[in-house]
């Protein structure tokens, strides 16, 4: 799942898509930081580490 989270990560990257909110959190928190990035090009650019942890809760047929 951890590499599906990448993989989808990617694609959102480079088709603009910003879903995690990241633009809106630095215009809010660092205006600063904000107005010295060209933001179009540079997210497509972040790293991001994405980590899937599962826990079941349960197993067998569903009610």
């Amino acid at each position: 799942m951890t590499q599906d989270a990448e993989q989808i990560i990617k694609t959102l990257q480079q088709s603009g898509c910003d879903s995690f909110g990241i633009g809106r959190h630095l215009i809010a928190h660092y205006p600063d930081l904000w107005k010295s990035l060209n933001w179009n090009k540079e997210y497509a650019q972040v790293r991001f580490h994405p980590e899937v942890k599962v826990t079941i809760v349960g197993s067998g047929v569903l009610n």
